[in-house]
């Protein structure tokens, strides 16, 4: 039996059902929605490995309407490291006014760890580093 999630809110949802019981998300609607807003939407899968490649693809075609929910998701989420990096990738690839501010907002992170990253980040975009040498580097 295969079990059907609503692709906004994640939530389990009927394979018959038109719109999401739960958060009134048009199902019929979701073929129709655009490349970009679909993996807007995956950002908050609950998958992890899921939200972790929305952010890589974001990054990777410079997403530019995804900047306000990446510096969002930044704010608030504490315990993904890896998401989190990906988050600050993405965020370093995309050509965006506020990208700087974001990142160096996240070098106050409550983890020492995106913190760190965050650090690594702006020394290489400020040695203009290239940037597909950035998904290899640690953090």
């Amino acid at each position: 039996m295969l079990t059907y999630y609503c692709p906004r809110c994640w939530q389990i949802v009927d394979e018959k059902d038109k719109t999401c019981p739960h958060c009134g998300f048009s199902l019929e609607e979701f073929s129709n929605q655009e490349y970009h807003q679909k993996l807007l939407d995956a950002l908050h899968h609950t998958i992890p490995e899921r939200r972790l490649i929305a952010a890589q693809i974001i990054g990777n075609l410079k997403i530019q309407q995804a900047v306000p929910l990446l510096k969002e998701i930044l704010a608030n989420e504490t315990e993904d490291y890896y998401f989190l990096r990906a988050i600050l990738i993405a965020l370093a690839k995309i050509d965006h006014a506020e990208r700087m501010a974001i990142i160096e907002n996240a070098t106050h992170h409550p983890s020492s760890l995106v913190r760190s990253f965050a650090q690594q980040i702006l020394q290489k975009i400020k040695n203009n580093e290239p940037i597909e040498t950035w998904d290899k580097f640690s953090g």
